[in-house]
């Protein structure tokens, strides 16, 4: 099988690597493991330091070795305590920007998920399996699905995520990413690939250093200026050996794609629609699906 859920902890696995999420004592997601397939629980790697000056949750209490500022997650939510790049920000009648998602229920699905009015890989054969994880916030009835696509033999998994408000009045989405990837190590190469008309797909590899790498189109496509996808690679990687992750947008609109390297050293990458437009009214009972 290629999705295994085991005391809280969600193991997706295709021929060559293990992707695992773990949900805490609190109800958050974190992203505990992306690698090679050790088939093994891979959550006792989580560490909390006590870094001072580390905004809290509200129910931590006083305890200062956990702060979702220093965590790795798996899809995180802007005015919680987490002041790196968020993956989801919506605004609510009171103002509020604040999203405390937790973790509601999983469902295992036959078949792979298919994405509302939007271009999605597919599977004619019916041979993946694909895990909706749906989400809560702690205050108003807004519920997140989280859904993973398996393509075992091709080594990939898909992303998207539908953001759905059951509560009695309009919201507004400001930003919301198909996927978003924490990871513990920074030593890593971005490369993407840019160009212009009769000289496309030209790649660029630079290193990353603190703060926030950025790519995108403002044009309403991504065209042959920037292709929508990204590689993380280790310095000796090359095209036949060594160790890298791509992220890719099955989606050709306004996009960005983000890597943010923060104060532990840490790696965060997400990619999506483009935000610095985007505004979506999500009325009571829709839905939004991200591509």
């Amino acid at each position: 099988m290629s999705i295994q859920v085991r005391d809280q902890v969600f193991s997706l696995t295709t021929n060559g690597s293990l992707y695992q999420m773990k949900v805490d004592q609190y109800g958050i997601l974190n992203h505990t493991w992306y690698g090679p397939n050790t088939e093994m629980d891979m959550s006792y790697i989580e560490d909390y330091p006590e870094i001072s000056f580390s905004a809290n949750l509200w129910d931590t209490e006083k305890s200062r070795m956990y702060s979702l500022n220093d965590c790795l997650l798996e899809y995180p939510c802007g005015g919680i305590s987490d002041f790196r790049e968020p993956a989801l920000l919506l605004r609510v009648p009171d103002g509020s920007s604040s999203l405390d998602l937790r973790y509601y229920s999983y469902e295992i699905l036959d078949g792979k998920y298919t994405i509302e009015k939007l271009p999605a890989s597919f599977d004619r054969d019916q041979k993946t399996q694909s895990l909706k994880i749906t989400f809560k916030d702690t205050v108003y009835d807004i519920f997140v699905y989280w859904l993973y696509g398996i393509f075992e033999e091709e080594n990939v998994i898909t992303r998207s995520v539908t953001i759905r408000n059951m509560t009695p009045f309009e919201i507004q989405v400001k930003k919301a990413v198909s996927a978003s990837l924490d990871l513990p190590e920074s030593d890593y190469e971005v490369i993407h690939f840019h160009g212009r008309h009769a000289m496309e797909r030209l790649t660029e590899r630079t290193s990353l250093s603190h703060g926030t790498f950025s790519i995108g189109s403002r044009r309403g496509q991504s065209s042959h200026q920037h292709n929508p996808g990204i590689i993380l690679a280790k310095k000796n990687t090359n095209e036949t050996s060594g160790e890298a992750y791509g992220m890719l947008l099955v989606y050709s609109g306004g996009f960005e794609a983000d890597i943010e390297k923060d104060q532990l050293d840490q790696i965060r990458a997400t990619i999506g629609l483009r935000s610095e437009n985007f505004r979506w009214q999500l009325k009571p009972g829709e839905h939004l699906c991200a591509p």
